[in-house]
């Protein structure tokens, strides 16, 4: 796409440990300074914090719901324009060749949809499906090693907080998208 980048990210997933969820690192592209933690909490639910540095403030949150089938969670994101938390919710969508997550916050409802076999996941308004408002790229040597990814944010109306725990979220799901 011919869009240039509002934020561009190099995330970094911290080597798994034990029964925890993926925790991640959200550096500038060269990976020398820290923007963000995605840390997680020991539990049979996914649960994370999203932590902006230097400052160490949270301004995220998710949850996950406990939910048969496919992936249910609730987010709770600081809105710098209204200074206030405003929760939503991103759930899994049924695809059989694309793995597809329904993010409803503050009024919009959002797509973040990847296809089979693909190592680019896209973002996008419902209202505007053309329009992408993020994208991230998982870099293909993170299959041998440690996950990582780039990521280009394209809008400034919208918290990064949505995308970054989106990323964890499919991360965490790429697993139970997989179908043969």
């Amino acid at each position: 796409s011919c869009q240039t980048p509002a934020k561009t990210y190099y995330i970094r997933k911290d080597y798994f440990h034990g029964l925890k969820p993926g925790e991640f690192t959200v550096y500038n592209p060269t990976g020398k300074t820290t923007y963000y933690r995605i840390e997680s909490h020991y539990g049979i639910l996914h649960s994370l914090e999203l932590i902006s540095y230097p400052s160490k403030i949270v301004v995220g949150k998710l949850k996950a719901k406990l939910s048969l089938l496919l992936y249910k969670a609730e987010l709770d994101i600081f809105d710098n324009k209204s200074q206030r938390w405003i929760n939503g919710t991103i759930d899994a969508n049924f695809q059989l060749f694309e793995s597809r997550f329904t993010i409803q916050w503050n009024g919009r409802r959002l797509i973040m949809v990847s296809d089979a076999f693909s190592l680019i996941t896209r973002f996008y308004d419902e209202q505007q499906p053309n329009i992408i408002l993020a994208k991230f790229r998982k870099r293909f040597e993170s299959y041998l090693f440690v996950n990582k990814f780039d990521m280009e944010i394209f809008v400034n109306d919208l918290p990064d907080s949505i995308f970054l725990l989106g990323l964890a979220v499919k991360d965490r799901n790429r697993r139970t998208h997989r179908k043969t």
